[in-house]
């Protein structure tokens, strides 16, 4: 059976979960057809659709508003990731994507499906509205908490119960591409730190006690990306309804999102971590070699009663070794410099060799 992971994005609406979503499948398709032995492909129909469809949007704004380029959501899906390689679904990501607005009603369905899934995700996103986090000043002062509303994203948190698993929190500034362009990017790091330190606090406090040694039980990190590629953020805009805005200018006409492959590079090395911690994968340090007896596949006097379970067991050992091959190189590929940052628990990223 494959492995399959879910990944809760966290967020309220208009903040940009859509878009993170298809600026991360791009880029990282880009990426991996060059450079890699696997793909990452759309693990159904919907979910290529769609994203497909946000794709064409972003790609053929040049001056606009974010609203009027991708919508908001206007109902609860989720997102179906394969992990292949030679023609094997090694891992399935599958990400939550919902109404935003409707986290603000504990009652409504959304709330309730996520309440579900932060419960049993490996790991959370939290998008950032880069320009409504740096510009909340003057006439917007208001509009980070509205926005991002970083307040209702951390009582989200605290409510959470019986929660064991350690767990992977990525917190990906998005349209962010005026700062970082302008070298600000470290100004948007502190800023980020600071008006979330209420939910860093609340996450440093969770503890591992497993096996009697107390350890972080979450890792946390910082991920910007370039969501809307070649567009920057130009102005805050009042409506005739009394709403706000965000203007974006894309001179070079181009969609060129950047560094979305490093969201699900961090979730491929949080969760080959996990597989080895578990014990669902273990490599002999004399030999080297791949060891998988604790619930991959069938175990070997299992696989040694017939022909078709045996296939079956060398059938999934293939694919440990393909895991462990590309995908780990892939993970490796994290980058850690500049607004990137481990802020919490990077021992829980360590999967060896």
């Amino acid at each position: 059976m494959t492995t399959r992971f879910k990944v809760l994005m966290l967020g309220y609406q208009r903040v940009g979960k859509t878009s993170l979503l298809a600026s991360m499948y791009k880029a990282t398709q880009d990426e991996l057809a060059e450079n890699y032995r696997f793909q990452i492909r759309s693990g159904d129909d919907k979910t290529s659709e769609f994203l497909s469809s946000a794709e064409d949007k972003l790609a053929s704004a040049t001056e606009f508003l974010v609203n009027d380029t991708v919508a908001p959501s206007d109902m609860w899906r989720t997102f179906l990731f394969d992990i292949v390689s030679e023609g094997k679904t090694v891992l399935q990501l599958d990400f939550l994507d919902y109404r935003g607005g409707k986290l603000r009603d504990q009652s409504s369905e959304d709330a309730i499906k996520v309440r579900e899934w932060l419960q049993a995700c490996i790991a959370i996103v939290i998008p950032v509205d880069a320009p409504s986090l740096m510009e909340s000043s003057g006439e917007w002062v208001d509009l980070n908490d509205k926005w991002n509303n970083p307040s209702g994203i951390e009582k989200i948190l605290r409510a959470e119960q019986n929660r064991d698993a350690p767990r992977l929190v990525i917190f990906s500034p998005v349209k962010c591409e005026k700062y970082i362009q302008e070298g600000r990017g470290e100004e948007l790091r502190r800023k980020l730190e600071t008006v979330y330190s209420g939910i860093l606090n609340y996450l440093r406090g969770e503890a591992d006690l497993r096996g009697g040694a107390k350890r972080s039980k979450n890792c946390v990190v910082i991920v910007p990306v370039q969501t809307i590629g070649g567009a920057r953020f130009s102005a805050f805009e009042k409506q005739e309804d009394g709403t706000v805005q965000a203007r974006f200018v894309n001179p070079s006409q181009k969609y060129d999102p950047k560094d979305g492959d490093q969201l699900l590079r961090y979730i491929a090395r949080f969760a080959l971590a996990r597989i080895a911690e578990e014990n669902l994968i273990r490599v002999d340090e004399l030999t080297g070699q791949i060891i998988d007896d604790l619930g991959w596949c069938p175990d070997m006097e299992y696989a040694e009663s017939n022909e078709a379970k045996k296939n079956a067991r060398s059938e999934r050992l293939k694919m440990v070794v393909l895991l462990r091959s590309g995908l780990q190189l892939f993970a490796q590929g994290c980058k850690k410099d500049g607004i990137f940052r481990i802020l919490l628990g990077g021992s829980l990223l360590d999967i060896g060799r």
